[in-house]
């Protein structure tokens, strides 16, 4: 184990396992570039300085990281809908649900 938190694996390609100290330095470092749709991995490795990590271990973590967040916000966005009680349902005909109504929207046609 390195002074730094990583710990590298003895692979001929050698993989780092993550821990959470080492985690935490990435999250503070995507952070200060904006996100994970801003920060580049060549941006992280400079910010997070650490002797031994490379682009090739930034690059997939990044990577995973950033559809964790992107899926975070989508179950936040689904939540949101859900507690706005309002849902548009689409069959033959479009529906605006609420907990007390069900109607046919203005603007749907009546041919099926």
């Amino acid at each position: 184990m390195m002074e730094s938190g990583m710990v590298m694996s003895r692979d001929p390609k050698p993989r780092l396992r993550w821990t959470a100290n080492l985690h935490d330095r990435f999250v503070d470092a995507v952070t200060k570039l904006g996100g994970p749709n801003k920060a580049t991995p060549k941006s992280v490795l400079r910010v997070m300085d650490l002797k031994g990590l490379t682009l090739y271990h930034l690059k997939s973590h990044l990577q995973k990281y950033g559809l964790g967040q992107q899926a975070k916000q989508q179950n936040t966005l689904e939540q949101n809908k859900e507690s706005n009680g309002e849902y548009i349902i689409t069959c033959t005909k479009s529906y605006v649900v609420s907990p007390q109504i069900v109607q046919p929207l203005a603007n749907s046609s009546s041919s099926s």
